[in-house]
């Protein structure tokens, strides 16, 4: 990958990779409803690298699943790349999830059976790649592999893997289909520090690169490398750029106290 110039990020400025309105979630109904999410609006511009930040409860995972194209809202509008895929049926959903997603989750979800390098080939495998051979796959799935330090490791199974070396093959596997926006769930939730400050760093240069990022996370440390903090609570955005420090208190911090927007 090549890293963009800050001419070239300067240009992707106002292009939209994600733009929500008022996206609404309800579980249930009636007097068992849970309001998941309450009008979240929202905007990520390619080349951004965002964190999404707030307590147990707030919304993080549900709205995560919305822009990840693995639900649908019950209200509102989601447009990814200007198309608007609030209310496109399943097999559409998971076509564009895809082609346009790539996704980076805290349990790596690699399958144990096969190497990093087949690991990584999957997504090329289920999308309607019919012109690629196995060999041309393989080769995007290495390429993939050695751009995340892992040219060494592309035979080796998940259980031959530490945990910082498979949170790196899903990072391969999540940019193999050169996705338009990378979503990122706790991705240092399982690692030690010491393997957590690695993949962060990884994420970073990606970011460098020109990759888009939506990162999920609770700890202000990996939030720190993201250029833009967007803070939920109760189903609602509460800031759409908050400081580290105080994304760090967000647990004691209420929309009502006023948090810098």
């Amino acid at each position: 990958m090549t890293r963009l110039t800050e001419i070239q990020k300067a240009d992707q400025v106002g292009k939209h990779v994600i733009e929500t309105s008022d996206l609404t979630k309800i579980y249930g109904k009636g007097s068992i409803a849970v309001h998941a999410l309450r009008g979240v609006s929202m905007v990520v511009d390619r080349g951004e690298f965002v964190a999404i930040m707030g307590p147990s409860g707030s919304g993080k995972s549900t709205l995560m699943n919305l822009l990840g194209c693995l639900d649908r809202p019950t209200e509102g509008r989601y447009l990814l790349e200007g198309e608007d895929v609030s209310r496109l049926n399943k097999d559409r959903l998971a076509s564009i999830r895809n082609r346009r997603i790539g996704f980076v989750f805290q349990s790596y979800n690699l399958l144990p059976r096969l190497t990093a390098a087949k690991n990584v080939m999957m997504p090329l495998m289920y999308n309607g790649h019919q012109s690629l051979s196995e060999r041309e796959m393989m080769g995007h799935a290495v390429e993939a592999l050695e751009s995340v330090g892992l040219g060494d490791r592309i035979d080796h199974r998940p259980n031959e893997l530490s945990g910082g070396q498979q949170q790196r093959v899903a990072i391969a596997r999540a940019l193999v289909n050169e996705p338009s926006l990378v979503l990122a769930d706790e991705p240092t939730g399982n690692l030690d520090t010491k393997s957590g400050e690695e993949i962060m760093a990884l994420l970073h240069d990606l970011h460098d690169q020109g990759s888009t990022i939506v990162m999920v996370t609770h700890s202000p440390a990996d939030a720190a490398h993201a250029a833009r903090i967007i803070a939920l609570r109760d189903g609602q955005v509460i800031a759409h750029d908050l400081d580290v420090k105080t994304a760090g208190q967000l647990d004691s911090v209420t929309s009502e106290e006023g948090v810098a927007q």
